[in-house]
């Protein structure tokens, strides 16, 4: 239907539907540049929307502009809203294109907006632990941008700090590290900060001669076992199955997916087309295929790494959290793929943008908590069953700038 009004609208634009005669002339029609950047802009808003559409489903390796029109989803939102304003009062029927394209995406809006709903569990309650409800926990999950190691000397502790501060006020029962750090000589440690706030057991590190990186799940609950997903490094993904109060098993996945490798001059760049005049002598046309390179290739290095991550996860008969930096935002293929199966935490209990990413480009909610039941043995299907049920009670971002991420946190009731 909404295909059949795309087209529809497109032929009222060329004058060949909604009754409009052909005038006949001997003179040859005059297109003047307004009208001809008209009809560019009328074509490439529309088709843009339609590309974040199938962006979700056509694998980045295949058609690399999907991945940047996913990128460009709010503006092509927002142009072709008021686009369909002006052409509204103005050309009538042709107006249709443009509200087609945004209805189009309409599941695409719910992903990126979540408006305000009765929450199950008041906000003033978001730190009570498994140690005062025994049937629910509390994940932080939060890529903490190795502690502010590399932000200024005189910062650097006061980060990590500040972090540990946070980690500690915020009380939950996992933690799901990302971007983790830690020196072994004493100059830098955090483990011991963790422990003593009641993190008594944590997955293995990653370490060299002089540090401790990667991912890390820290539990107050005792690990049963951890390893890492096949195929991947434990940089990319890792998972421990943790012994919940009652003895059921909970499954926690923790992941970073590859970085966009964006450098100072990327940066710089991106800082300078916003906010400055245009330099003659800096090819921007260049420059501006460089980022987008940078961002194809990264999209279809995710795509391949949540494919191990959810064939790995399809494994699991324990309830399971998956929960990390995925680099992408919900529009993506590697979300669509990641997310088919299961449930989105701040789906189901989050409220407005829900953005993550406090840092350069890109900025949207690129961290998630997905999360599912757990399966019945029988069908290997995800079981209806009281006792193997997993939902959210309550979703937040946290507002702390600690990082170039913010934390996110979920209350989860099983």
């Amino acid at each position: 239907m909404i295909c059949f009004v795309l087209a529809y609208s497109y032929l009222c634009y060329m004058g060949k539907a909604g009754g409009h005669k052909k005038k006949t002339t001997d003179r040859p029609r005059r297109v003047s540049w307004l009208g001809a950047l008209l009809l560019l802009v009328t074509g490439i808003v529309p088709l843009g929307l339609v590309g974040t559409f199938l962006c979700g489903y056509i694998p980045p390796g295949r058609f690399g502009i999907t991945s940047l029109l996913g990128l460009a989803f709010p503006w092509l939102v927002l142009a072709s809203a008021a686009l369909g304003i002006v052409y509204l009062f103005f050309f009538k029927k042709r107006c249709l294109i443009f509200f087609a394209a945004i209805l189009l995406n309409f599941h695409n809006l719910g992903l990126l907006v979540r408006l305000p709903h009765n929450d199950r569990t008041r906000r003033d309650d978001n730190r009570m632990t498994s140690a005062t409800r025994p049937s629910e926990f509390k994940v932080l999950s939060y890529n903490v941008c190795l502690f502010g190691y590399y932000a200024q000397q005189d910062d650097r502790n006061g980060r990590k700090d500040r972090i540990a501060a946070y980690v500690g006020v915020e009380e939950a029962d996992i933690l799901c590290l990302q971007e983790y750090y830690e020196s072994k000589d004493q100059r830098f440690r955090i483990r011991e900060t963790l422990r003593k706030a009641g993190y008594r057991h944590h997955t293995r590190l990653q370490e060299n001669a002089r540090f401790y990186f990667g991912n890390a799940v820290f539990s107050r609950f005792p690990i049963l076992r951890q390893d890492t997903v096949p195929g991947l490094s434990p940089i990319d993904a890792l998972y421990a199955d943790l012994q919940l109060p009652g003895g059921d098993t909970l499954r926690v996945y923790t992941f970073h997916l590859a970085s966009l490798r964006f450098d100072d001059h990327d940066k710089a760049l991106y800082h300078e087309l916003l906010n400055k005049p245009l330099d003659e002598s800096v090819s921007y046309k260049a420059e501006a295929g460089k980022i987008a390179r940078k961002v194809s290739r990264a999209a279809r290095i995710h795509a391949g790494q949540v494919r191990q991550i959810k064939a790995h996860a399809a494994t699991c008969p324990y309830r399971l959290l998956i929960c990390g930096d995925m680099n992408e935002n919900p529009v993506s293929y590697a979300y669509h793929t990641l997310g088919k199966g299961l449930k989105d935490a701040f789906m189901e209990r989050g409220v407005g943008l829900g953005r993550t990413y406090s840092g350069f480009f890109p900025a949207y909610r690129i961290d998630y908590i997905f999360y599912r039941a757990a399966l019945d043995r029988a069908t290997g299907k995800v079981s209806d069953q009281t006792d193997a049920r997993l939902e959210t009670l309550h979703f937040e971002v946290g507002a702390v700038d600690y990082s170039d991420h913010r934390p996110i946190t979920a209350i989860m009731h099983y």
